[in-house]
Formats: structure tokens, sequence, C-alpha cells
């Protein structure tokens, strides 16, 4: 189920792109995804760098534990998370195509860490630039193993901390699916 929904977001994602680079956001249509709606976020890229949460599905932002719409990664993250995840959306702002990635998610429960899988997807209003970023995530809760033996069953490449990959849209789009199984290309430890 959970490497539906990201393939499921991608496809859709591809499908709105037709001959252009990426999509805006305003060719979302809310009505074709219901199901997908609780995994979305849509996060505007500011011109100061910065980045803002606009709207936050509702399994997203329960799982995060507080409200996200309106906030900033800054107010919201911190240490090597928050530079991690910065990371990430300044990759899909420069390359203009999407990442997958899948790392710890937060939390202090060392009995049973949450993790995510997320892809996050460029729009674009005028068509060169990402002005916004179209992001699903699913959270996979691993009980009873260290933190490098979950990420290993997660992604099967055996690693410690964050992992992320980026495809082009030609790589992906052409047969709108998106391999989330394929090791990862970029690794960061976290120790």
């Amino acid at each position: 189920m959970d490497e539906e929904v990201l393939s499921n977001i991608h496809a859709y994602w591809c499908s709105l792109r037709r001959d252009r680079p990426m999509p805006a956001r305003g060719d979302i249509d809310p009505a074709e995804i219901p199901k997908l709606l609780p995994h979305l976020m849509l996060t505007d890229v500011l011109e100061n760098g910065q980045f803002r949460y606009r709207l936050i599905g509702t399994e997203v932002e329960r799982s995060f534990g507080a409200p996200v719409t309106g906030r900033t990664l800054e107010e919201l993250m911190f240490g090597e998370y928050l530079t991690y995840m910065t990371g990430l959306y300044r990759r899909v702002v420069q390359e203009k195509r999407p990442i997958f990635s899948v790392s710890r998610y937060g939390g202090t429960d060392r009995d049973h860490p949450l993790f995510t899988k997320r892809v996050m997807m460029p729009l674009s209003t005028q068509g060169a630039s990402v002005d916004m970023v179209l992001s699903a995530q699913v959270f996979v809760r691993v009980g009873g193993l260290d933190d490098r033996t979950a990420l290993a069953l997660l992604n099967s490449d055996g690693y410690t901390g964050y992992a992320d990959e980026s495809y082009t849209a030609s790589e992906t789009c052409g047969s709108a699916t998106l391999d989330l199984a394929g090791p990862m290309t970029r690794k960061a430890t976290v120790e």
C-alpha cells in the first residue's frame, strides 16, 4: 500500500506534465485523487530560500503530531533532519525533477521507531522555475529493530540515516511508474 500511494501520485504528476518539464499547481484536481489526499503536501518555495507548507494531508499532519500548515521547515525542524529536508527541497528546485527518499521520522520511541518514504515532485506556474513542491509521504512503524536494520528492510540497501534518489522525468514518466525498490544513490550517514 505504501509504495502504491507514492507510485500513484507520481503517475498522476507525470500525466499532468504532458510535454512540459513539470506541471503547475493549477493542473492538480483534488477530485481526481481523493484517496491520495491524506498523504499529500504542497510546499511553497519562498524567495528567501525557505520552504513553507501550504497544504498538509491529514495522515502527514497526524504523524507529525502538530499543525503544520502555514509554517516553514525552520519553524518545525532542527539539526540534521532540518539540514536533510532542506537539502531535499533544494535538490527538487535546482534539478527540477522528482526525488524519492527514505528516512527515520523523528520521535523518541526507540521500541517502535517511525520511518517515512516520500516522493517530492516540482511544480511551476510559469514552466521554468520551481515555485511549489508536491509531495506524498507514507509512514512505516518498525518495532523491535534498530535503525540500521529497519532502514535496511525498508530499502534493502543497508545504510544508516537517510537516503534519496532523483529521477529525470524521461526516466520515470515514459512508463508512468516509479521504481521504489531500486538502490538509493546518494547517502548521508547520521550517527
